[in-house]
């Protein structure tokens, strides 16, 4: 019945939309179909284990009505593993359990040329999305369902967003569950003078209870900022963020994340070095020292064995620093290869964690085929090698080669663009 008061509802918009000709319309359709091979994927690998084949499959519409004083975007998706029908009489033919759900589902309404307020769920995704990404990676993605006001003149971005998640409807307190945040707020100031430069700076504040049957809150605050520049061939960018106030056990805060990137390019070669180091909790410390990723993207920028997801339990509080090259090669305008190999350290040591710092290498190598005007074909290959200390924090015995195997087809279709919007 849900489902189908959803597609009752998405049909309604189809036809009012179509009505005000004079606007714009949008229906897009994204299809995204993977398939993977996993041992080693997440956790170390074991001798006696067996790999894991699977597809997982996102399918996604999303419909826009975009006019001069009012956007409105609903974008409804279905995420499944195949197969994963427990109650089928005949394996592959019954389906598979539903999994619908709302991705975005936002209005935006236009104050001005350069003011607006957007109202609903909606993807927060900032710069180089250290703190705020929209996890492209996971099949689910990741959008918040908040309030945010764009103000944007000349050469300028102010965005102040807001958020208050509830598990349900009720009558009195405000419990939630102590591992996600209650509420969220944000300012974000950019400055883009030019094609070259860009220069940005957030304030994030993100409150969370310290158990499910309690209404406080603590926050954690974290300022700073990134900035990134080009001088010809050379790039590079730094994210600086320091972090304060209190963890959700009321203890007091002060981590710091640092992401230094350089590059060099040519005409098909794109070389890159990089360094990140967060800080972790050290023994006979009272302070938290751990620094909080938030709605971090966090498989595109920590290995995409996805080992560090989680610095509280991936890294027994320890933090990380990770040292990173790679190199990017565009065969074709089509064809383009790149192989990213990681290297990573504890930054600090504590009763959780092994002596040694030394965690172990990454390497990533991903080929992407550029569909055109259809979508992209992406395959990968993945392999990491631990220390012993890192088998001992993963609780892992053995020798076994862990690493990861995925082919992914994203197709992106453009079903209607009335192409009549005005600007605002």
């Amino acid at each position: 019945m849900k489902q189908k008061l959803l597609f009752f509802g998405l049909f309604i918009f189809i036809g009012l939309a179509r009505v005000a000709a004079q606007d714009e319309f949008r229906v897009d359709a994204e299809l995204r179909p993977r398939f993977e091979v996993r041992r080693g994927y997440l956790k170390l690998a074991q001798p006696d284990d067996a790999a894991s084949v699977l597809f997982s499959q996102r399918t996604r519409l999303k419909f826009s009505y975009l006019s001069k004083k009012l956007d409105i975007v609903v974008s409804p998706q279905d995420v499944r593993v195949w197969g994963d029908e427990e109650n089928a009489s005949i394996a592959g033919v019954s389906g598979n359990d539903a999994s619908l759900d709302l991705f975005e589902g936002y209005a935006d309404l236009k104050f001005s040329s350069s003011v607006s307020l957007a109202v609903g769920r909606t993807v927060l995704a900032y710069d180089n999305e250290w703190l705020l990404g929209r996890s492209n990676w996971n099949q689910n993605g990741i959008s918040s369902d908040a309030l945010l006001l764009k103000i944007n003149p000349q050469g300028w971005k102010f965005h102040l967003g807001w958020s208050w998640n509830s598990l349900k409807e009720t009558l009195k307190d405000n419990f939630y569950p102590p591992d996600r945040y209650k509420s969220m707020g944000f300012i974000w100031i950019n400055r883009q003078s030019n094609q070259n430069f860009t220069f940005s700076f957030l304030q994030l504040a993100t409150g969370q209870t310290p158990s499910d049957n309690t209404n406080k809150q603590y926050f954690r605050n974290t300022s700073g900022f990134y900035l990134n520049a080009n001088a010809g061939r050379l790039g590079g960018s730094l994210n600086l963020y320091y972090q304060y106030g209190r963890n959700n056990r009321n203890e007091k805060v002060s981590a710091m994340l640092c992401v230094a990137e350089a590059s060099y390019k040519t005409l098909r070669w794109r070389p890159v070095a990089g360094l990140v180091y967060s800080t972790g909790n050290r023994a006979g410390t009272s302070t938290d020292h751990l620094f909080d990723l938030a709605y971090s993207a966090r498989h595109n920028i920590l290995g995409n064995l996805d080992y560090f997801k989680n610095l509280i339990t991936d890294t027994h509080q320890g933090g990380l620093t990770d040292v990173y090259a790679k190199i990017e090669y565009a065969s074709s305008k089509s064809l383009k290869f790149s192989n990213t190999s990681h290297y990573f350290w504890l930054a600090q040591t504590n009763e959780l964690t092994p002596a040694q710092k030394k965690l172990g290498f990454e390497n990533d190598f991903v080929a992407a085929y550029n569909l055109k005007e259809m979508g992209s074909l992406e395959a990968g290959y993945l392999f990491f090698l631990p220390t012993h200390g890192y088998r001992e924090m993963q609780s892992v015995d053995g020798n076994a080669f862990s690493h990861f195997f995925y082919v992914q087809l994203t197709i992106f279709v453009k079903m209607f663009h009335s192409g009549n919007k005005k600007e605002g």
